[in-house]
Order: structure tokens, then sequence, then C-alpha cells
């Protein structure tokens, strides 16, 4: 077998490289992705901090992402833009490149941290499998899933 004959199959081949895809998109009336700026094999365009928006413009900031200065503001720009009123931090799992700057939006924001994890230093309200938050006439619901997440 010659390895040069077999098909490419890696998915991003057609793709543009790390670190090219939109900075902020809306990803439909309700939720907001903004990409982090540490490209990498392992965050491959960068992290994905989420923005859930209710529809009275309450905010859940979903996975933070990391504490770097340029994410920090673009995060807290889009909200502010967008005239959005955070009222959490929800957290995926614990993962550094997720969580870092669960710290610095909770202090900015005045915002409880909801997971089922835990991070040092940091309170969290322990959400379980069908667990649900409110967010204006919508609600959040906790789903659990196995993995190394």
């Amino acid at each position: 077998m010659n390895f040069e004959d077999l098909p490419v199959v890696d998915p991003r081949v057609a793709q543009v490289p790390f670190g090219s895809m939109e900075t902020v998109t809306e990803i439909g009336p309700n939720a907001i992705r903004i990409v982090a700026p540490n490209a990498s094999p392992m965050t491959l365009d960068g992290t994905n901090t989420y923005l859930l928006v209710g529809d009275k413009l309450s905010t859940f900031i979903v996975d933070p992402g990391p504490s770097t200065l340029e994410h920090l503001l673009e995060v807290k720009g889009v909200i502010e833009k967008k005239g959005l009123d955070p009222r959490g931090i929800l957290l995926t799992h614990g993962h550094f490149d997720h969580s870092e700057a669960t710290k610095a939006f909770g202090l900015e924001f005045e915002v409880p941290v909801y997971g089922n994890g835990h991070l040092d230093d940091l309170e969290m309200i322990h959400l379980s499998d069908n667990d649900s938050i409110e967010l204006d006439s919508s609600k959040v619901i906790a789903l659990g899933t196995s993995g190394p997440h």
C-alpha cells in the first residue's frame, strides 16, 4: 500500500487556515459566537465563546474562553454594542481554554457562574442533568454528556 495514493479525508482541507474564521458570528436569533484569538491544533480556529440572548436581551456568556485582553474586550464590546444584559456565565466544562475568563467576566458583570465542575477560587452554582435556568421567557436546560470534557 502506498500512503500517497490514499484519499485526503481531512475535512479542513478545503477550508481557510486555522485562525481565519470570522471573529463574531450571529448563528441564530438568540446566539452569537465569538472566536477567541487562540488558534491551534487543539482549538482549531480558536475557542468558541457564545452569548445566549433572551427575548428581552438578557444574556448568558457560555464558555467565556481565554483571559487575553483582546478576547475580553471583544466579548465585552459585542455585549455593549448589542445592548445585552449579562445575567450569568455557563461553563460546559472546566478546560482552561474555555474557562479562564470566567473570573474576569464574573467580576466585570457581577453575575453568577453555573456549571457542574469546580474552578479554584470561584463560587459556582452546580447544575445537574435537566436543571434549568430562566433567560427571559426561555429556559436553558443542562444536559449531561459523557466523555473527557
